[in-house]
């Protein structure tokens, strides 16, 4: 194909895996007397002075292997994914040859890293597409493809897995990426005990670029058209010209927990929205006709001090929903929940920033950055704070296991973003040291393993 086509949607997928050989001569010996199969047959076959040798006659159970070289053994599940291999290995052009792939492995290279990921886009987006339930055009497909490749590296901490990640847009792509870093001032501006925060420097370009791309993206979580429907059947607000037409800054959505317990109240925490404003006149507007809608829907709407400044309060007809909404200095907050306005009002003396779980976890060095994700996972799925249902042991296994979770995401230019993840884990009491290493130099080292536990 052309060298910007779009890749031909695969039938199938198949699974490559390339292991080390420790011991060539045991490796021989090895297939040259493959077990008996109880269906089917072993064939063997050569391609390009490689031997190859593959099962016959077992549909389910479709295995190719060949030795490249001394070094290594490619096991797939397809005979055309080893003719490809080995066409790599002859010296074909490689994964380290896709556009961008070297300079931008080389911004999240560690050599203390453990394992990589990397996904190649166009492919990934075309094979989605055709196994997709729902059909995409031609063209939004090729908005798609504009992606090119995302790739993290991950690597071991006494604390727990960091992850240094990046994705990049192809080098000839009309899609480019405006080069803002400015969130800056959200996490000073909730209080040091806040559970969950989502923050980025400028919500109306974030829902932009979302609505964008996810028409042609069956992944997306949210369609746009949805929402706007929502809001615009429950308030008769326009979610683009009456909302996002002046959020063009700062913004965060956070879950901060009750000030104290209180048998009043229903809510055990409250969720907190604040959004830097570019157009405060436009903004006070759309406010005020929100108070009006509320009022018409049966909801008390009056004003209120909060921290010695004005705030419109709205509570539902039966106190079941209280809702507080005003300014701070030019960012407007809207609290949902528990009574939680006056943990950011006034400005909170011991902020999140300062926290020592939050530093312990976002602890990125991508500064400027574009947004931070932040959640205390111990907190969070504690029944004292959300009554969440009972997750399946499985998953439970890992939120038992996990303290806190931080993200930083920064543009780093018109085609690329880096992003910083930090796991950070409960420490077990008990670990099972790593075992000596084996005296046989040609026999692979074993691995060092670490006992786990929930508590």
């Amino acid at each position: 194909p052309a060298p910007n086509a779009p890749p031909p949607p695969p039938i199938q997928q198949s699974v490559a895996i390339i292991l080390p050989i420790a011991n060539p001569i045991k490796a021989k010996e090895l297939l040259a007397k493959p077990r008996s199969l109880n269906q089917g047959k072993m064939v063997e076959r050569n391609y390009k002075g490689v031997q190859v040798t593959e099962t016959q006659g077992t549909p389910d159970r479709t295995f190719s292997v060949a030795v490249l070289g001394t070094n290594y053994l490619a096991v797939t599940t397809d005979p055309t994914a080893t003719d490809r291999i080995i066409d790599t290995y002859k010296g074909e052009p490689s994964l380290a040859k896709t556009p961008g792939y070297a300079d931008n492995i080389q911004q999240i290279k560690d050599a203390a890293a453990f394992g990589q990921l990397y996904v190649n886009m166009p492919v990934a987006s075309a094979f989605i597409a055709a196994n997709s339930s729902r059909e995409i055009s031609p063209e939004n497909l090729e908005k798609l493809q504009q992606n090119q490749g995302f790739a993290t590296t991950a690597t071991l901490d006494a604390e727990g897995i960091g992850f240094k990640s990046i994705s990049w847009l192809k080098p000839d792509s009309t899609r480019k990426i405006a080069v803002e870093n400015n969130a800056i001032k959200m996490v000073d501006r909730l209080p040091s005990n806040t559970i969950m925060t989502v923050s980025g420097g400028n919500l109306q370009r974030l829902w932009q670029d979302y609505v964008s791309g996810a028409d042609a993206n069956p992944l997306s979580p949210i369609n746009p058209q949805v929402l706007r429907t929502g809001l615009k059947s429950t308030t008769g607000l326009d979610l683009d010209k009456d909302l996002m037409n002046w959020m063009a800054g700062e913004f965060s959505l956070s879950l901060i927990p009750a000030p104290a317990p209180n048998p009043k109240d229903k809510y055990a925490a409250g969720f907190v929205f604040m959004v830097e404003t570019n157009n405060r006149g436009a903004a006070n507007k759309t406010l005020k006709q929100l108070d009006e809608t509320m009022s018409a829907k049966g909801f008390r709407v009056e004003e209120i001090k909060v921290g010695g400044q004005a705030a419109t309060k709205w509570t539902s007809p039966f106190g079941g929903i209280a809702v507080t909404r005003g300014w701070i200095d030019d960012v407007a907050f809207i609290t949902v929940g528990a009574p939680v306005v006056d943990a950011i009002v006034p400005a909170p003396k011991s902020p999140l920033l300062s926290s020592e779980i939050f530093q312990k976890t976002v602890r990125s060095q991508l500064k400027p950055h574009n947004g931070n994700f932040f959640i205390d996972t111990e907190a969070a799925f504690n029944p004292k704070n959300l009554a969440l249902p009972e997750f399946p042991p499985d998953q439970k296994m890992w939120i038992d296991a996990t303290r806190s979770i931080g993200v930083t995401a920064a543009v780093t230019g018109d085609r690329t973003t880096r992003y910083d993840t930090f796991v950070r884990l409960k420490k077990s009491d008990q670990s099972t040291p790593s075992p000596s290493p084996s005296p046989n130099p040609t026999a692979p080292s074993p691995s060092p393993t670490v006992q786990t536990s929930p508590n």
